[in-house]
This record gives C-alpha cells, structure tokens and sequence, in this order.
C-alpha cells in the first residue's frame, strides 16, 4: 500500500509539471493584449474558439512574472497601476 500511495503521489507531480499552454498559445494571448484586449476578455475568447482553458489570474501572473524577468507585456495592459499584495481570505460571517 504505501508503495502504490507513492506511485499515485509521483504520478500526480509528474502531470502538475505539465506546461499549460504552448507557445502559439502565450503568442496569441501577447497579441490580443497588444490589442488593448483585458485578460478576461482574452480568457474568454479563447476557451469559446479554440477550447484553451486558460484563467485570467493566469494571465496576470504571468505577465507579472515576465515584467520582472524584462519583458514588456505588462505596458499592453489597459490598467497600469500596480499589482495589490494578496492576503489571506477572512472570515465576514458572524
């Protein structure tokens, strides 16, 4: 049992490692930002053309990342003001 438990755990890292999307895909999603498109409008046109199931927080962190490794996706954005620190979620109820 343990052994097959660490079979099932290996299997479930090796698809995590997977790359969502290929690169003809992060083209296009370069290309619709440059046209002053918002990621969700980009999300949404692609999971309705071509079934890419790509979220908008995806494409944020994405950008996000690529802004600090030098590239300039981020200046196609159509808000340019900074990115908000994340908290954790709390509790409103009660």
């Amino acid at each position: 049992r343990p052994r097959q438990a660490h079979g099932l755990a290996i299997a479930r890292r090796q698809d995590k490692a997977r790359p969502r999307i290929n690169g003809s895909v992060w083209r296009q999603v370069q290309a619709l930002l440059g046209q002053e498109w918002s990621p969700e409008q980009v999300s949404g046109r692609l999971k309705m053309e071509q079934g890419v199931r790509i979220s908008h927080e995806w494409i944020y962190q994405s950008i996000h990342a690529d802004k600090h490794s030098g590239g300039d996706p981020h200046r196609s954005l159509r808000c340019r003001k900074g990115r908000g620190k994340r908290y954790g979620s709390y509790d409103r109820r009660g």
